[in-house]
């Protein structure tokens, strides 16, 4: 199962106590005490470490992460979304599918989705055959004026579910007329489409 003993994280947490007394500036250490304090849902807990982790290495972006995505789990939005921006503007791309997909979304709720487009990309790419984040894609290019490389997505969108065809035909026709050309990324989705088995030109 997935029961892990209590006193076996309390003993995990002194030990890296331990550590930190010999290595006060071992970001390391106060990650894993956070993961444990994490398990246990204490995230209060965990912010205080992801802090500690910050001051012993203010220009490392995974503690700055985590101190944003803690401090969105604690419900303290305002004081998180301050971390996006520089961290998307140096092009920190967190590890996880779903931490990912928060990065892209807070910044699409801030309105910048000249940061944003770039992590809507990276989410593409890693999953080729979902039409839903091809949607998503099409709809940030389109509101970054990458017009065609909005259609080019918005196609490979239905023909990966044709259910999304109806809504990329309208989507394709409201859009500018400008941008016909196949640029870069227009052209690397089309290659992937046709490594799929899909002709969308």
């Amino acid at each position: 199962g997935s029961y892990i003993d209590p006193h076996y994280l309390e003993r995990a947490a002194q030990l890296f106590d331990q550590a930190l007394k010999l290595s006060p500036n071992r970001q390391m250490y106060y990650f894993a005490k956070a993961d444990i304090y994490n398990v246990q849902k204490k995230y209060d807990l965990s912010l205080v470490e992801y802090e500690k982790a910050l001051a012993a290495a203010p220009s490392v972006p995974q503690a700055q992460w985590y101190v944003a995505v803690t401090l969105m789990a604690l419900g303290r939005t305002n004081e998180a979304v301050s971390f996006f921006v520089p961290l998307a503007e140096r092009r920190y791309f967190p590890a996880s599918v779903e931490e990912q997909n928060l990065m892209a979304h807070t910044l699409d709720t801030m309105g910048r989705y000249d940061l944003s487009v770039y992590y809507y990309d990276g989410i593409a790419e890693n999953q080729p055959k979902n039409p839903v984040v091809w949607a998503q894609f099409a709809t940030i290019l389109a509101k970054v004026k990458h017009f065609g490389d909005a259609r080019i997505a918005a196609r490979y969108a239905a023909a990966l579910d044709p259910s999304f065809e109806n809504e990329a035909i309208a989507f394709i026709k409201q859009l500018p007329n400008e941008g016909k050309g196949y640029p870069l990324i227009s052209i690397v989705i089309i290659r992937l489409a046709h490594s799929q088995g899909y002709d969308i030109e």
